[in-house]
């Protein structure tokens, strides 16, 4: 498992994931083998996606939802979350399917970014354990995974001290703080932001003293 932060602005968002993707078996017990992954992907120029939980086949149904949806001219929010959903159902069941002895079957999903029809940002949860069904929450702020309280915690303590465009940093060092053999220090924020009426996405990469990558 991993922790996703994800937080709202007027004029889009911004997620930030730790990088470690660790080995498990079917109960969900770490193995202690573990590799690098970046969980945020962009699946539209105002749409960016993170998972956690599965080990890749989160990262491999995004990138089947991006294949899909990318290259059309035009995708409204409301039908991408549909896209998104209906994807992340089929290779979910698809999963149990194939693999009934795995216990393990938990993935979380944030979607993000800006809304041009509604001039509006928007950052939902999606949720195996409702079988992704989408509420229509449009959250100010979302924290899932493995620390998820004390993250919470750490952040709610010290967000005055930030400026919003080094709200990434204290993300990072929040999930820094964890002390959790399935989270890494390392981390991977990206931004979806609407300006001057186009969108646009930027990276940061910070290793585990904080310095970009």
């Amino acid at each position: 498992m991993t922790i996703l932060i994800g937080y709202k602005f007027p004029n889009g968002v911004t997620i930030t994931a730790d990088t470690k993707s660790s080995d498990i078996d079917k109960d969900g017990n770490v193995l202690g083998s573990s590799h690098a992954k970046k969980k945020i992907k962009s699946i539209r120029p105002n749409i960016i996606i993170a998972t956690a939980g599965l080990g890749d086949l989160g990262s491999a149904t995004v990138d089947l939802i991006h294949s899909l949806i990318n290259h059309k001219d035009y995708v409204s929010v409301e039908d991408a979350v549909i896209y998104t959903q209906r994807c992340f159902q089929f290779t979910f069941q698809t999963f149990k399917d194939i693999n009934p002895e795995v216990n393990y079957n938990l993935m979380y999903t944030i979607l993000g970014g800006y809304d041009p029809d509604k001039k509006a940002s928007f950052l939902y949860e999606l949720k195996s354990t409702n079988n992704f069904e989408f509420n229509g929450e449009n959250r100010d702020s979302s924290i899932i995974g493995d620390g998820q309280t004390e993250v919470a915690s750490y952040i709610s303590s010290r967000l005055r001290t930030y400026s919003p465009e080094n709200f990434y940093k204290l993300f990072a060092e929040a999930i820094r703080s964890i002390d959790n053999v399935s989270v890494s220090k390392e981390t991977q924020t990206i931004f979806s932001f609407y300006e001057n009426n186009s969108p646009y996405i930027s990276e940061k990469n910070l290793d585990k003293n904080g310095h970009i990558i």
